[in-house]
């Protein structure tokens, strides 16, 4: 049986991008039931960043939660117990199979990629709740545009626990901005620095602030003009001295299709949730190995529950010399699970298994949607 829990989760402090202010992180939490068993997935469109919103989720899912519900327990009752686990990318590869097959078949619209996700996430567990090891990967500290003297200092503390990078969010105040990039760099030699934009800048604005930080040893920008004239200005941005990343501009296949094919950009950043199904992520996976193309696998500012999942991704897909997004969980006052993420000298440590119901707040599975 299939359960919606709604959730509402705040941030420490207001977080700003330059598409917008955040004060928490809402969505909705699935639980899949059946007989002893019991799994967990996150349903959480980021507004201003998403193709959907969550009301929308809410609908989609809703109506057509008899259809998933009847379509899990069959993969549950094939596969429990006489799966053979041998890898986490083999894992992913049978949940692609059978979720294309069933959605091409069985649903008569397409889903929304973050419902996608959810359900591919569900049949991972279902698959793997046998494999008892873990994973790590490392994790980079964010940094948000209304940073501060404070900043340096968690960024201090953050580098002597391990972590060896931040990505400090730009787009709204150049010169404010440089400078917290140059203290950073000045206190902390050793660490690498990337930046993130969010599609703030037009190409002007977006060379001149390159020219500003281009002594900093930035390791990337990420997403530093919008989508539009990424497609447009994407050489020529790669030929201003630092490496550029492409983040709201990969979405899709066929938008890292076209990336490739105009040269425009050095480093994939992927979102799983946002990408949708696993099918959609193997074959982005796959363009990115033939045409030697980096991938950085970060959250979308997700619960612990799709945070650490997308990490166990980064993990199997994701660069092996870059560290990924998935530092955000200290964001929050509080998760979705009782425990802090396990970062180990700056490495994520994530069960294969998944989330059990022993970790997750009883006060987010009280509430029902559906």
């Amino acid at each position: 049986m299939i359960h919606l829990y709604p959730f509402n989760i705040p941030f420490k402090d207001t977080f700003k991008t330059s598409k917008g202010n955040f004060e928490f992180r809402e969505g909705i939490l699935v639980s899949f039931t059946h007989h002893s068993h019991r799994f967990f997935a996150e349903i959480s469109p980021l507004p201003g960043f998403s193709v959907s919103d969550l009301e929308s989720c809410t609908n989609i899912f809703s109506t057509n939660a008899s259809k998933i519900d009847e379509f899990l327990i069959g993969i549950l009752n094939n596969h429990d117990g006489d799966y053979e686990i041998h890898s986490i990318l083999e894992i992913v590869e049978k949940t692609a199979l059978l979720t294309h097959k069933w959605i091409k078949n069985e649903l008569p619209t397409q889903l929304i990629p973050e419902i996608q996700f959810a359900i591919d996430h569900i049949i991972f567990q279902i698959l793997a709740a046998r494999n008892t090891s873990e994973s790590m990967i490392p994790a980079d500290l964010i940094i948000p545009i209304n940073a501060n003297v404070k900043t340096l200092m968690e960024a201090t503390n953050a580098y002597k626990s391990g972590i060896k990078t931040v990505k400090v969010k730009v787009g709204m105040d150049a010169d404010h901005e440089s400078s917290l990039i140059k203290n950073i760099r000045d206190n902390l030699p050793d660490i690498s620095i990337r930046l993130d934009a969010n599609g703030a800048w037009d190409f002007k604005s977006a060379r001149s602030f390159i020219e500003q930080v281009q002594s900093f040893d930035i390791e990337y920008i990420e997403q530093p003009v919008s989508i539009q004239e990424f497609r447009e200005y994407g050489p020529r941005l790669r030929n201003l001295g630092i490496q550029i990343a492409a983040d709201e501009s990969a979405r899709s296949y066929l938008d890292v299709v076209t990336l490739i094919d105009n040269n425009s950009t050095d480093i994939l950043i992927l979102k799983p949730p946002m990408i949708g199904n696993f099918k959609n992520l193997l074959n982005i996976y796959e363009l990115a190995l033939r045409s030697n193309i980096p991938c950085v696998f970060t959250s979308s500012l997700d619960s612990s529950i799709n945070r650490r999942f997308a990490a166990l991704l980064g993990f199997v897909f994701g660069s092996k010399k870059l560290a990924h997004g998935f530092g955000t969980g200290s964001l929050f006052k509080s998760d979705i699970t009782i425990l802090n993420d396990n970062i180990q000298n700056g490495n994520l440590i994530v069960p294969i298994s998944g989330i059990s119901v022993a970790e997750i707040n009883s006060r987010f599975i009280s509430k029902t949607i559906c």
